[in-house]
């Protein structure tokens, strides 16, 4: 039986597993580009204005649209107030899903079907599938 106990953290208890506990962690994200420290432009002054509706400051600058030194740290202490880890000021998608939340921008959740445990090494999808070949070309003159 699934419990929520955290809008992050899905658990599931099992007899099946001998009594263990399953979590699955993490938030429902969009697509964005992940920002650094130097960049600049309207995907940074959208990530300040969330920062400041958060309640962080900006500094004098606010909004500015330049990912700089208050901008960096503000993403630090948003991550370290909400115990993202790495909190190292790169707003990637999980910090930029925990600020949605935040936010109050719910997405509907994602529901798992299948869920692989193991007590030995990491289990992965397995090998990726092979490239396909390159298309073949045409060249003016070439008999056919």
């Amino acid at each position: 039986m699934a419990q929520v106990v955290d809008p992050r953290v899905l658990t599931w208890s099992n007899a099946a597993l001998g009594g263990a506990t399953v979590e699955l962690t993490g938030y429902r994200y969009r697509r964005r580009p992940t920002l650094y420290w130097g960049d600049q432009g309207a995907e940074v002054r959208a990530l300040q204005l969330e920062l400041l509706d958060l309640g962080y400051s900006l500094g004098p600058a606010g909004a500015d649209g330049d990912f700089g030194n208050a901008t960096y740290n503000a993403v630090v202490a948003f991550q370290t107030s909400r115990g993202l880890s790495p909190a190292d000021g790169i707003p990637g998608p999980e910090t930029r899903a925990a600020m949605d939340y935040e936010l109050g921008r719910r997405w509907p959740p994602l529901y798992v079907s299948h869920v692989a445990v193991s007590d030995g090494p990491w289990i992965d999808p397995g090998p990726e599938p092979p490239t396909p070949p390159a298309p073949a070309r045409l060249t003016l003159g070439m008999p056919i």
